[in-house]
């Protein structure tokens, strides 16, 4: 399917659901494995983008953050968004409530990177080979002390990402909510087939 034909029938499900109509299995499936493309700034904007990895592969994956200016606070997502599999940081990771776990394998991560630790290695496995990736930003509401938090995932269409495909690796640049600044937060992903895998 073309990029515009998969916008056109993403609108078609999600218009069928808003409307109370009751979707397909396949069709659900459809929707949470296919990229996501900003509406207001369409193709190539993303708000969710999606990977495809080899099944029931491991592998790494380095995050790397590029830039995110220090005045604000911005986060990758990556995620594991339909069917069986495992992210696993090397360190602790905070669930919302924070509580610490050790090694644990979740099903979502915000990737916690800042101007003193640039880099992260996660450990990954999807059984049907799908991978995603969001972005998290805090932006203050103009002309007030209260700060939004929010993620790309939300459909908020103030935050949008472009994708650059570049020698083996993605090259992610998020916009700011608050501005058409496409440079709120820049990170690149690598993503490597292993067979015994540690992080």
């Amino acid at each position: 399917m073309e990029i515009q034909e998969a916008i056109a029938y993403r609108k078609t499900l999600i218009n069928r659901a808003v409307a109370g109509q009751k979707l397909t299995k396949d069709e659900r499936a459809w929707l949470t494995s296919n990229p996501i493309y900003n509406d207001a700034f369409g193709y190539p904007y993303l708000n969710v983008d999606i990977l495809q990895i080899r099944p029931r592969t491991d592998y790494t994956l380095h995050i790397k953050l590029l830039s995110c200016p220090n005045e604000t606070r911005g986060l990758p997502i990556v995620g594991i968004p339909l069917g069986d599999g495992f992210i696993q940081a090397s360190g602790a990771i905070k669930d919302l409530d924070g509580k610490t776990f050790f090694h644990k394998k979740v099903k979502l991560l915000g990737v916690e990177a800042d101007n003193l630790h640039r880099e992260s290695t996660l450990l990954i496995r999807s059984a049907l080979g799908l991978l995603s990736i969001a972005y998290e930003y805090d932006y203050k509401l103009e002309g007030s002390p209260v700060i939004v938090r929010k993620s790309s995932s939300s459909g908020d269409l103030r935050y949008a990402m472009r994708r650059i495909d570049e020698s083996g690796s993605y090259i992610y640049q998020c916009k700011q909510p608050d501005s058409d600044n496409m440079n709120a937060l820049t990170f690149s992903i690598a993503l490597q087939p292993c067979d015994s895998c540690q992080v």
